[in-house]
């Protein structure tokens, strides 16, 4: 009998996908509860993110994290200029 040995690594992932209330504790927003809704209103209605965001079950939104970090970026960049478009 030949033995076959499997040499194998284990890597750790980022989480992709987190529910509405961990990412809102996740980005620091634990006091800032009406500004996180706003942001994530923003977020899941704009074009370039709005894949970003899934309401697969009643009242449990997830949210992909790098994108809505990513829109926070874009919005922190383009916060004070004209016609910024959604």
């Amino acid at each position: 009998m030949s033995e076959k040995m499997v040499i194998g690594e284990v890597v750790a992932l980022d989480q992709l996908w987190m529910s509405k209330e961990q990412a809102r504790l996740y980005f620091g927003y634990e006091e800032h509860e009406s500004t996180f809704q706003k942001l994530l209103s923003e977020f899941k209605s704009h074009s370039d993110f709005k894949e970003g965001y899934r309401l697969v079950t009643y009242k449990v939104p997830t949210i992909r994290i790098d994108l809505f970090d990513q829109f926070l970026d874009w919005k922190h960049k383009n916060q004070f200029r004209k016609g910024k478009g959604a």
